[in-house]
């Protein structure tokens, strides 16, 4: 409705004052990063980038200086001054140039040519002079470069007196050079690695998951019965300590978790659901709303498909459910997981659950393998030992004991009540799709064939068996199946036009685990020989002594090798199936006095018979007077539905 429709806006409005677990550690390991990065800078920087000035040049030519001042005062002679100059261009050997201007104005050092190749930078010109100044000296206009003043009321001229010094400053520059291209290397590494180191942040706890998540979607889209494994998943064999350690370190990381993982879990959750509510027939409508966009469009056209359907039954339900109330839910829960383990354990898939009934459906599949026998005889093979689990599970033996509480309950309303189920077995085409509208759908099947199982499953009451199955059905068994089974009658249901031939497959369930042991004291539990078929093959024009032997295995059936099939039939005498075959045969062909006396036969062997198919039979062609009709067509007509 209109009321449960949140906008985006509401959304976000409501979570804006809480900050996330993925947004908090993201900010707290952002900002410890940016502080690492701002440290490692300022005490890198200082190192890389020195500021130190070379005062070399200028306290030599300062000397220097100083020398001709001497000179020109007469305070040294001419030697001692070309000894300074001498020594002054040794130990100065990046001198370019050097002009010394007396008082005279000519130099006293001629000039050294400069390199007119060289930058500006590259040349360090020094200069030192004297000035001249009358009165008292005013020592704030002296420059760094002024190392002198003389008195020109006693040396007239003598302001003249300057020192010109050019230096090569090529590997000063050089090294500052390095020392900008090392600290501009070392600025893009530590953003390079900041950059990388954020990424990778935000990669691991934001994009990394989205990442997955759209797979997990994508995969969903591309195979809607795609299974994951969740982190909460356990395995049934893991003992009580190991689920134990497995659930405290789950709580732990639950509270310290991210809100991605939760979302991804959601995600499989979803998609397990979805698995789950829509089974294997609403894959078609999963993949198209996943792969598609904007709303939701539930309404996918069908596609005819060929299967098996089984319909299921609780016997007895509504009389348990008014014993039960509300826990009739657990009762019918545990058949439902017995049930559908059984039918998934055998290649197929449980459709409707319908409180005292289900549906289930073994489709045909694409693969060589999936030939119409194998899937029939799966489809058997696992209503047999539903029964047989239902029979001996802990779960459901409170509700057969009448020492329990609740079989005292259920035992005092149904008389010696035991939880039964019936079964009704058909193949078929069938429409795979949608039902319902975009309020509420449900991923079915629709066929005729649908109907006849699930009227196959009615009438096992009416023949007093567990379960009943089409001759369409019974003509795909295997060879050792069919000698298991065994044909009741041929009848004509309301409705339909053509009759339906009716097989069951005889089993008693009682003192199973007996049997079993019986079974395996007289040694009958032995492998059989592998059953070898030689073929002979020519190989193009080779002459017979080039023939191929190819030694192919046969496969043996599970009604042969299965103990606990075996079992169901152990106690069944062995004159019993030809006595009902042959009975049920005369039957149909009109010879009720010759079916009277061989179905009374079967029921001789085995007395529990009387109210099973023989006995049904027996007592409609009793109302005959066990004269078949003149215009007998070979089936009866049931309008039961």
């Amino acid at each position: 409705s209109g009321a449960n429709v949140r906008s985006e806006r509401d959304l976000l409005q409501g979570n804006a004052d809480r900050q996330s677990k993925v947004g908090a550690k993201l900010a707290d390991l952002t900002t410890r990063r940016v502080i690492m990065v701002v440290l490692v800078i300022l005490f890198m920087l200082p190192v890389i980038n020195q500021e130190e000035s070379d005062s070399s040049f200028e306290a030599a030519v300062g000397m220097l200086h100083s020398s001709s001042v001497d000179l020109f005062l007469g305070h040294i002679n001419a030697s001692i001054f070309d000894l300074s100059l001498h020594a002054f261009q040794i130990g100065m050997p990046s001198l370019m140039s050097l002009e010394i201007t007396a008082i005279s104005e000519d130099p006293i050092l001629g000039t050294f040519a400069e390199d007119e190749t060289m930058r500006t930078s590259e040349v360090r010109k020094v200069v030192s002079y004297c000035f001249g100044y009358r009165g008292e000296l005013d020592r704030s206009l002296m420059s760094p470069y002024q190392f002198c003043a003389i008195d020109d009321l006693q040396t007239p001229g003598a302001s003249n007196l300057t020192t010109v010094a050019s230096f090569n400053n090529q590997a000063w520059e050089q090294e500052q050079a390095w020392r900008s291209i090392a600290q501009t290397i070392f600025i893009i590494c530590i953003f390079g690695i900041t950059t990388m180191v954020f990424t990778y942040d935000a990669h691991k706890l934001v994009i990394a998951p989205i990442e997955k998540m759209v797979r997990i979607v994508e995969e969903l889209a591309a195979n809607p019965l795609t299974t994951f494994e969740n982190d909460e998943s356990e395995d049934e064999n893991e003992s009580e300590m190991l689920k134990l350690a497995r659930k405290q370190n789950r709580t732990k990381k639950n509270e310290g978790g991210y809100e991605t993982k939760l979302l991804e879990n959601c995600i499989k959750k979803i998609g397990g659901l979805l698995q789950v509510g829509f089974g294997e027939a609403g894959a078609e409508i999963i993949a198209t709303n996943m792969n598609g966009s904007g709303l939701l469009d539930p309404m996918v056209p069908g596609r005819k498909i060929q299967a098996v359907f089984g319909f299921c039954d609780i016997r007895n339900f509504m009389a348990t459910t008014e014993v039960l109330r509300e826990e009739v839910m657990l009762f019918v829960n545990e058949i439902a997981n017995i049930v559908h383990s059984q039918v998934s354990a055998h290649s197929g898939n449980a459709n409707r659950n319908m409180g005292d009934s289900f549906l289930l459906v073994w489709k045909r599949t694409a693969s060589p393998d999936g030939n119409w026998t194998d899937i029939v005889e799966k489809a058997l093979i696992s209503f047999l030992k539903v029964n047989i689990d239902i029979n001996r599970s802990p779960d459901l033996r409170q509700y057969n004991s009448p020492d329990s509480k609740i079989g005292a309950r259920l035992r005092k309303y149904i008389p010696d009540f035991r939880v039964r189920l019936g079964f009704g077995l058909h193949i078929g085409w069938a429409i795979e799709g949608a039902i319902g509208s975009i309020r509420k759908i449900d991923a079915s099947y629709l066929s005729p064939h649908i109907n006849l199982a699930g009227r196959l499953e009615e009438y096992t009451r009416v023949y007093g068996v567990t379960i009943l199955f089409s001759g369409e059905f019974y003509e795909l068994l295997g060879d050792d199946a069919k000698k298991c089974s065994r044909k009741v009658d041929e009848v004509l249901l309301k409705g339909t036009n053509h009759p339906v031939s009716l097989y069951t497959y005889d089993c008693n369930f009682n003192d199973l685990g007996v049997k079993l042991k019986a079974i395996r004291l007289k040694g009958d539990d032995h492998e059989e020989e592998k059953v070898v078929d030689r073929r002979i093959s020519l190989i193009g024009p080779a002459p017979i002594i080039g023939h191929n032997r190819e030694l192919i295995e046969v496969e043996k059936s599970a009604f042969r090798t299965d103990l606990e099939l075996r079992a169901l039939q152990w106690e069944l005498p062995p004159q019993f199936l030809p006595l009902c075959r042959k009975g049920v045969s005369v039957y149909l062909a009109g010879k009720w006095k010759e079916a009277k006396i061989l179905m009374e036969a079967a029921c001789r062997v085995a007395p529990s018979e009387k109210n099973g198919p023989c006995g049904c039979v027996l007592e409609f062609m009793a109302a005959h007077e066990f004269v078949a009709p003149p215009d007998w067509p070979g089936y009866r007509a049931l309008g039961k539905k």
